[in-house]
């Protein structure tokens, strides 16, 4: 992890080999910016930055158990911010999910049908509108 601002590193993250693949991903949580989300075909894990030693761990509480997320096949995840909550959503094949609460498993092997979902009107606010 880099500051481009002070031209400084600030932590490091050894991976082991084999775990960069096609769809390796991270992100950073939203609302602690001192922990990372890292995903690949096969692994997804939480990770907490410590910038004192310059070093990133995997955290000491997984996301799923690994026999569970050595079966699975992650193809992307993405954040949901709904103060004072923040949302996991992750997709792994055949359309099927997981969704994570603060950081804890709440629903698991979700299907997701595209044939399901109907279009939903919502009003745009638009700023530059006069009154």
């Amino acid at each position: 992890m880099w500051n481009y601002v002070k031209e400084k590193l600030l932590a490091v993250l050894n991976l082991k080999p084999g775990l960069i693949c096609s769809n390796f991903k991270f992100s950073i949580h939203p609302t602690r910016p001192g922990q990372i989300v890292l995903m690949g075909t096969n692994f997804l894990k939480l990770y907490d930055i410590h910038f004192q030693n310059k070093k990133i761990v995997e955290s000491h509480l997984p996301l799923l158990p690994p026999k569970i997320e050595k079966d699975k096949q992650f193809l992307d995840h993405c954040w949901v911010v709904n103060p004072p909550n923040s949302i996991l959503i992750v997709l792994n094949k055949g359309n099927r999910f997981f969704i994570f609460q603060n950081d804890q498993l709440k629903e698991s092997d979700l299907i997701f049908d595209i044939n399901s979902i109907s279009k939903l009107e919502v009003p745009m606010f638009n700023p530059n509108i006069e009154d």
